[in-house]
């Protein structure tokens, strides 16, 4: 997957509505500290918000930290849960606009994905 702050082609981000999946990391094993790409949060039914399950698979002692941040701005993004073997799954039931993941610690590959 792509860098945080890579540019996508034709410049769109990515935006996860209900009921859509999408991969953070891919059976990656991305350095301590690199962050996956940015995605932004799509207004639920009703303008509601809903639930995104974030969860973990592979790594040897990984840790990902669940990031996230109303501007998508690398110094603004604050950490609202940390994915582990032995706890990996993060529920989110927030409102900020753009969130990613970011390798905290541990050794890939890894696997990073969303559900809304």
């Amino acid at each position: 997957m792509p860098a945080f702050n890579t540019p996508q082609a034709g410049g769109v981000r990515t935006q996860v509505n209900p009921a859509d999946s999408f991969v953070l990391f891919n059976n990656e094993s991305p350095a301590v500290g690199n962050s996956s790409i940015a995605f932004a949060r799509g207004v639920g039914e009703g303008l509601q918000p809903s639930a995104m399950v974030f969860t973990l698979t592979g790594g040897s002692a990984a840790t990902v930290a669940i990031q996230g941040s109303n501007q998508d701005v690398d110094g603004d993004y604050v950490t609202l849960g940390t994915l582990s073997s032995t706890a990996p799954y993060y529920n989110d039931s927030g409102t900020f606009a753009f969130y990613r993941a970011n390798m905290t610690g541990g050794t890939g590959p890894i696997f990073v994905c969303v559900q809304r």
